[in-house]
């Protein structure tokens, strides 16, 4: 009787390591979204309000919708400390440790901070749309990825555990 729950257990376990290996595909879509979202946001507050970069970044954080991007909090305190907009995003960027967001999104982000507050309100607005466009480049793949290979780490997953556990019979 134990053997057989240990045997069911093990073949569990198979299936939650690929439920979790497809959720976090997810959730790297969802984590792209909201900085997809975070930028239009952004462009749009320069465009109507000018605002400057620090200011931008303060709302950012005080928006309900960007509370799971870590790393605009992040930037925020080290803004107050008086760190440049562009260090004080890299340097949150560097030490989030959400891990959803792959290295490539990380250096498209990077590429994004870089530039912020550097330009008068037009370059700005542009920068907002070239590195928008991009992250939806990035979105669309990463999409693509969670379909396919979320459907796949799940089947990989039961078919593991399921293998392991005939094997122990």
């Amino acid at each position: 009787m134990i053997r057989l729950l240990g045997l069911v257990l093990i073949a569990l376990t198979g299936l939650g390591t690929g439920v979790y290996a497809s959720l976090s595909l997810r959730k790297r879509v969802e984590q792209l979204e909201l900085c997809s979202r975070l930028i239009r946001w952004m462009e749009t507050r320069i465009r109507y309000a000018a605002a400057p970069v620090g200011e931008l970044i303060r709302e950012a954080k005080n928006e309900p919708e960007f509370d799971r991007l870590s790393f605009v909090a992040q930037t925020e305190a080290r803004l107050c400390r008086g760190m440049p907009p562009s260090s004080a995003w890299q340097k949150a960027l560097e030490e989030d440790k959400s891990g959803w967001l792959s290295p490539q999104d990380r250096e498209l982000l990077a590429g994004f901070g870089a530039g912020l507050g550097t330009t008068d309100v037009e370059g700005q607005q542009q920068h907002c749309r070239y590195f928008a466009e991009r992250l939806e480049e990035q979105l669309q793949t990463a999409r693509t990825e969670a379909a396919v290979k979320g459907r796949l780490y799940i089947s990989l997953g039961v078919m593991g555990g399921a293998g392991i556990s005939l094997l122990l019979i």
